[in-house]
C-alpha cells in the first residue's frame, strides 16, 4: 500500500489593506479606473489584473481554497524531485510582493495628487469668482455715488437759479410799488418826475438784460448737464447689463463646480463603503484560513501517531 498524508500547503496570507484616513477623498472615476477596468477597489483591482492566468490573489495554485464547510482534500504527497519543482514552479507563479505593493503606493499616491489638484482648483475657481463679484460690486456702487452727487449738484443749483429769480421778481415788485408812490401834486416839477422816472426805468431795463443773461447762462449749463447725465446713464445700463451677464455665467460655473464635488463626494462614500465590504470579506477569508491551517495542523499530527504507531 503506498504511503500518503493529507497536505495542505499555503503561503502566509496577504496583509489587510489600509484602513482609509479620515478626510480622504477619491479620484472623480470612482473606483472603475482606466488602467485596471475592475469594478473592484484599487487595493485589489491591481492584484487581480497583474497576477498570471489561473493563480489568486493570495499567491496559491487555483482550486486549493478552503470550502464553506471546511472540508480537507485528500492530495498524494509527492517526491522530493517533484516536491522541489513544484515548489520552483509555485515561487516563480507567485507575483512579487515588493513590485506590487509598490504600484500600489505609486497608484495611491497619484490619486491623492489629483484629488487635491482638483480640490485646490475648485477653491481656486471659488476665489477668483468671489473676487470678481466684488469687484463689479464695487465699481457699481461708485458708479452709483458718482451719479447720486451729480444729481444733488444739478439740484442745488436749480435751487440756486429759483432763488435769483425769486429776488429778481421781488426788485421788479418794489420798483413797480415806488412807481405807483410817486407823488402827482402839482408842487412837484414835472421835469424831476420825468428825471426820475427815466433813471428807474433805465436802472430796471439794465436789470433785467442782466437777469436774461444770468437765466439764458444757468439754462445752457442744465441743458448740458441733462445731456451728460442722460449719457452717465446710459453708460450705468450697459455696465449694468454686462455685469449681471456676467455674474450669471459665473454662477452657473460655480453651480457645476458644486454639482460635481456633490457627485465627487457621492462616489466617495460609495466607495468607501465598498472598501469596507471588501474588508469584511477578507476578515472572513482571514478566520477561514485560520481554521484551515489548525485542521491541517491536526490532521498532520494524527497521520503521525498513525505512522508511528504503524512503524511500531
Amino acid at each position: 500500500m503506498s504511503r500518503q498524508e493529507f497536505v495542505r500547503s499555503r503561503p502566509p496570507p496577504p496583509p489587510l489593506p489600509p484602513p482609509l484616513r479620515a478626510g480622504a477623498q477619491l479620484h472623480a472615476d470612482g473606483i472603475r479606473s482606466a488602467t485596471t477596468a475592475s469594478n473592484l477597489p484599487w487595493a485589489t483591482a491591481h492584484t487581480c489584473e497583474s497576477r498570471d492566468p489561473g493563480q489568486t490573489t493570495s499567491g496559491t495554485p487555483p482550486n486549493t481554497l478552503v470550502s464553506q464547510d471546511a472540508e480537507s482534500v485528500e492530495v498524494e504527497r509527492p517526491v522530493e524531485g517533484e516536491q522541489s519543482m513544484e515548489d520552483e514552479h509555485r515561487a516563480r507563479a507567485r507575483p512579487a510582493v515588493t513590485q506590487s505593493r509598490l504600484l500600489q503606493i505609486v497608484k495611491r499616491r497619484r490619486r491623492k495628487a489629483e484629488i487635491t489638484h482638483i480640490a485646490h482648483k475648485g477653491h481656486e475657481d471659488k476665489a477668483a469668482i468671489a473676487a470678481l463679484l466684488a469687484r463689479e460690486g464695487a465699481s457699481l456702487a461708485k458708479r452709483r455715488s458718482q451719479v447720486r452727487t451729480r444729481e444733488n449738484a444739478l439740484v442745488q443749483r436749480e435751487n440756486a437759479l429759483t432763488q435769483r429769480e425769486n429776488a429778481l421778481t421781488r426788485r421788479e415788485n418794489t420798483l413797480t410799488s415806488r412807481e405807483n408812490e410817486l407823488p402827482t401834486t402839482q408842487d412837484v416839477p414835472k421835469q424831476k418826475c420825468a428825471d426820475f422816472v427815466l433813471r428807474e426805468g433805465l436802472a430796471s431795463l439794465r436789470l433785467n438784460t442782466a437777469q436774461e443773461d444770468i437765466i439764458e447762462h444757468y439754462q445752457s449749463k442744465i441743458t448740458a448737464l441733462k445731456t451728460h447725465l442722460e449719457a452717465a446713464h446710459d453708460v450705468e445700463t450697459a455696465v449694468r447689463i454686462e455685469a449681471e451677464g456676467r455674474i450669471a455665467r459665473l454662477q452657473g460655473r460655480l453651480d457645476g463646480r458644486s454639482e460635481l464635488a456633490e457627485f465627487v463626494k457621492d462616489r466617495y462614500r460609495d466607495t468607501q463603503y465598498e472598501l469596507l465590504q471588501a474588508q469584511l470579506l477578507n476578515q472572513k477569508l482571514q478566520q477561514k484560513l485560520d481554521t484551515a491551517t489548525r485542521s491541517n495542523d491536526e490532521l498532520h499530527r494524527q497521520l503521525d501517531d498513525a505512522y508511528r504507531v504503524n512503524e511500531e
